[in-house]
């Protein structure tokens, strides 16, 4: 998101501060409102001085999140977000912020830290699509990890708080008929 200044003197009217080469870049006409690249008009608000810093706080957690550090990405969103609530940007870059963090988690085995970013999403938004999404894949993964350690006792505990959140998935509720086969013949293969 970009922030313009608008001036009260017609003659100069909207600048983006963050544009070095705003004056010689904007095309006669432009710099009167708030357009696109494509002359496009874009929707545009008053903000206070504290939503000013919130969105500083949003470029900050962007560039953080581009970067893949995704702490100090939802750290900056989070912030700006109280700042500001009434910026989507922010919340929606948030949300993804948490996403991206619980999947690269997942990826390196913390499965119990993935899931815990996802609750924690799923607070700011229980409808959001690639939580309710990422917590069947992260969990698939995590009960598989745990039958491969044969450690079925908490594969199956796992699934069933799963079931209880959420009945409806089939993994959580024929994954835990699936964990008691595998453990079941494991016990049948030691006699």
């Amino acid at each position: 998101q970009h922030v313009f200044s608008r001036f009260l003197d017609g003659e100069i009217g909207d600048v983006e501060t963050t544009c070095p080469e705003w004056f010689a870049a904007v095309p006669s006409g432009r710099s009167s409102r708030f357009e696109s690249a494509d002359r496009e008009p874009v929707e545009s608000r008053e903000i206070t001085a504290v939503q000013l810093i919130g969105k500083v706080l949003y470029n900050i957690g962007g560039a953080e999140l581009v970067r893949g550090r995704f702490a100090a990405a939802a750290r900056a969103l989070r912030i700006s977000v109280q700042l500001d609530p009434s910026d989507g940007a922010a919340r929606d870059n948030l949300l993804a912020a948490l996403n991206n963090w619980s999947l690269a988690e997942s990826d390196a085995g913390q499965f119990g830290r993935a899931a815990e970013l996802l609750m924690y999403g799923l607070q700011i938004d229980p409808q959001y699509e690639p939580f309710r999404a990422n917590d069947l894949h992260i969990h698939q993964k995590w009960a598989l990890q745990l039958c491969q350690s044969e450690d079925f006792r908490h594969a199956l505990d796992l699934l069933e708080h799963g079931y209880q959140r959420r009945p409806e998935p089939e993994l959580f509720d024929l994954g835990r008929f699936a964990v008691v086969c595998l453990w079941a013949e494991k016990l049948l293969d030691e006699g």
